[in-house]
């Protein structure tokens, strides 16, 4: 037991992390996820640890139909833990494994979500930090909710430019059912429009040239 809440079992499943457990909120009776947070150790770790609690407190503060919503942080001798809503449905990683691709309307529609929620977070000074399809929900009813956003206690290598190239390789997976080809845009390209013709020509320019200014917010907007 942890406060309210009451752990029913570790579920590897939500966000692909597994420290995350399916527990029940038993203030409001209903289910809820807790994600355990790796805080800073070792000497000199104070500050990152208050960083990393501040971090937090900002996540819980976003509120965006494409982000999952989280309830509560939680201070507790054991360490620190993220109470957020439980999600029913699958992670994109566990859809492209069933479907191996998703045609281009289907993948422009939750990417465009994606992006929605990136771009939320980014202008409220927050990162993702660690975009892939396994940290995106397809919900039973079929909306789609990003999760595992990090909380670090530092200053993280790229922030919102790491996301923006983790967002074109999302893509790229979800589109060709493949991982980018590293350092060959080119070679991209020319993937893109063997495995998804219907794809429009800029959109794939795009995705394939993904970084900083690529276009991408533009084509999912």
């Amino acid at each position: 037991m942890l406060r309210n809440l009451q752990l029913l079992f570790n579920s590897g499943r939500l966000g692909g992390s597994a420290h995350v457990w399916e527990a029940q909120d038993l203030s409001l009776g209903r289910p809820a996820a807790l994600k355990k947070v790796e805080l800073p150790e070792g000497p000199g770790a104070g500050p990152r640890r208050e960083a990393a609690l501040e971090e937090a407190k900002t996540l819980a503060g976003l509120r965006h139909p494409n982000i999952v919503d989280i309830y509560e942080v939680l201070e507790s001798p054991a360490g620190l833990y993220l109470a957020f809503e439980y999600l029913q449905g699958k992670t994109l990683r566990q859809v492209l494994i069933e479907e191996k691709r998703l045609p281009w309307p289907r993948a422009k529609a939750i990417l465009s979500a994606v992006c929605a929620a990136l771009e939320f977070a980014r202008e409220r000074g927050v990162a993702h930090r660690g975009l892939t399809s396994a940290s995106v929900m397809v919900t039973a009813e079929g909306g789609v909710k990003v999760l595992g956003f990090a909380v670090a206690g530092a200053p993280a290598a790229g922030g919102p430019a790491a996301d923006s190239r983790a967002l074109g390789d999302l893509a790229y997976e979800i589109l060709t059912g493949e991982e980018p080809p590293r350092g060959s845009s080119e070679q991209a390209l020319l993937r893109l429009r063997a495995l998804a013709p219907d794809m429009p020509p800029e959109a794939a320019e795009a995705v394939a040239l993904s970084g900083p200014g690529g276009g991408l917010a533009r084509v999912f907007a």
